[in-house]
């Protein structure tokens, strides 16, 4: 069976046993807390040691830091003392830099005193030496002026301007070159006689380059009609020239030009037009040019001093007006104009016949002083060798035909000595513009073929018709030699009677009367005999008539 308890009794029990079983947890805790204590007291006495073992290593500390300040002082004291030596030592290298300053002071005062003592030497001895060389060089200057004078009285003037020159130019640089008016004029005329010799010739003497000289033509402004400042020039000239070297003869030729048209724009105008001088241009494109040149008749100098512009041949109205207006200004320059020489081109004989200039009067008047009119000899000879090659003369009866002479070539050619050694195939079958050449025409009329003629008459053996067209072709060549002779004379004495110049005694004036008895006979193969004979034929006889009226003017003037 099972007891009844009741609930108060139980609740009691279960008390109970909470109180019996918190009174065990007490205790429990009371044990933790003597446990902690116990714990506690171990720490502190943790604590107790730390703080023991913390006071041993102060104390370590307090030992160690005592000796740091032992250190420190024993440190300070080195210090001091490496100071102190450090100090001896820069007093020590300050005064040994001293002793080596003083003693490099005193090295330097001995050479500066030896180097200036050196320099007054040398500049002693340069003045010797430059008063020995002013010396020297006066000495050399004087020998050098002395020869000078001595070349001055012994060379030409222009050969002693030139040496003096080139005395002068080749002492300096090319850049340094300096010219005056007069070396530059010279070098011109030595440009426009052969530019190829003048390029060789800088190669050896000191003188302008080519860029100079053609700068010094492009400074001159040589507009169309006739140049005032070239007259200018010629007329100082004059005022110091002899009456007999102001003689002079007025030259004026023509020759073709390319049409083109183009800009000036140093003149600010169109060039290429018709331009006749003093503002008289007109719209038409020019192809033709026509020169003035003044030349001495006495002295060896000559000038060009106008020219203009045309479109096509210079009319013959035109071309008188500017011939009356050049002569008109050589006057007024001192120059007296005594003969006028052309060629024979169409203009130039429709002028002279509107003048009334026949080869009996051949002359007219300009303010009523005589020009005489001369026609131009090597115009007049080529075109003597080109009738003959075309169409060939006959002289009483004599037939004088090309054929005769490349009958002489083809037989000269093929022999060791030659007859004729200048007579070339040039001269017999004249290539393009090779009739042009005035020597081509003078070899041909020439005293070599003339003798060559004659030997091949007696060599083929020729008889009859053909030894006479044959002989009178000789005298043909041989007449028209002396006829140039007569009119190319360039010495007052020569080794050919005919080459030398005009006199009283000279053999020209019997030459002359025996050419004007056959050169009127003297017609073109197949002419009618009562035609006119052709221009240059005519000139020749013109010519001779003009050269011994004016031999007799000027003989009247200067006897």
């Amino acid at each position: 069976k099972q007891s009844h308890v009741p609930p108060s009794e139980k609740d009691s029990e279960q008390v109970n046993e909470e109180a019996v079983a918190g009174s065990s947890s007490q205790e429990q805790v009371n044990e933790e807390a003597v446990a902690g204590s116990s714990s506690q007291e171990q720490v502190n006495e943790e604590a107790v040691a730390g703080s023991s073992s913390q006071e041993q290593v102060n104390e370590e500390a307090v030992a160690g830091s005592s000796s740091q300040e032992q250190v420190n002082e024993e440190a300070v004291a080195g210090s001091s003392s490496m100071r102190e030596r450090h100090i001896e030592d820069v007093v020590y290298s300050s005064v040994r830099q001293r002793h080596r300053t003083a003693a490099a002071e005193c090295s330097l005062t001995l050479k500066i005193r030896a180097l200036k003592s050196q320099v007054s030497k040398l500049r002693a001895k340069v003045k010797h030496l430059q008063r020995q060389k002013v010396s020297k060089g006066k000495k050399e200057l004087t020998k050098k002026e002395l020869m000078m004078k001595e070349l001055q009285h012994l060379l030409p003037a222009k050969v002693y301007a030139f040496v003096s020159t080139q005395l002068q130019m080749s002492q300096r640089k090319c850049q340094g070159y300096r010219w005056t008016t007069q070396d530059k004029a010279f070098f011109l005329s030595l440009w426009h006689a052969s530019p190829k010799c003048y390029r060789l010739l800088c190669k050896v003497f000191s003188m302008p380059s080519v860029r100079t000289l053609q700068k010094t033509c492009q400074a001159v402004d040589f507009k169309t009609g006739f140049n005032t400042n070239i007259l200018s020039t010629m007329r100082k000239a004059m005022e110091t020239t002899k009456p007999i070297d102001k003689l002079c003869a007025i030259v004026t030729d023509e020759m073709s030009l390319k049409e083109a048209v183009h800009y000036n724009e140093a003149a600010d105008r169109v060039e290429g037009f018709e331009d006749f001088g003093k503002g008289q241009r007109t719209p038409y494109v020019a192809n033709y040019a026509s020169g003035f040149m003044v030349r001495g008749l006495f002295t060896k100098w000559k000038q060009l001093f106008g020219y203009c512009f045309t479109s096509g041949p210079i009319p013959h109205v035109r071309l008188q007006s500017m011939l009356f207006d050049g002569i008109r200004e050589l006057r007024k320059a001192g120059m007296e104009c005594l003969v006028f020489i052309c060629d024979q081109a169409a203009g130039n004989r429709a002028m002279l016949t509107r003048l009334g200039v026949t080869k009996e009067q051949p002359f007219f008047s300009v303010d009523g002083i005589r020009v005489f009119c001369l026609w131009d000899p090597p115009h007049l000879i080529k075109n003597i060798r080109n009738n003959w090659r075309r169409h060939g003369f006959v002289l009483d009866g004599n037939e004088i035909t090309w054929d005769i002479l490349e009958d002489l070539y083809a037989y000269d050619s093929h022999q060791e000595i030659r007859l004729c050694c200048r007579l070339t195939k040039k001269h017999v079958h004249l290539p393009p513009f090779a009739s042009m050449r005035v020597r081509l025409a003078t070899q041909v009329l020439s005293h070599s073929v003339a003798v060559g003629i004659k030997a091949l008459t007696d060599i083929k053996g020729l008889t009859g018709q053909h030894q006479q067209n044959y002989l009178a072709a000789a005298r043909f060549c041989e007449n028209f030699n002396g006829l140039f002779d007569c009119f190319n004379s360039k010495q007052l004495k020569d080794s050919h009677k005919l080459k030398c110049a005009i006199s009283d005694a000279s053999a020209h004036f019997p030459f002359f009367d025996k050419c004007l008895e056959w050169l009127p006979r003297l017609k073109l193969v197949g002419a009618n005999s009562n035609k006119k004979q052709i221009p240059c034929v005519e000139g020749w006889q013109h010519n001779i008539l003009c050269l011994k009226m004016l031999w007799s003017d000027l003989r009247q003037r200067h006897q």
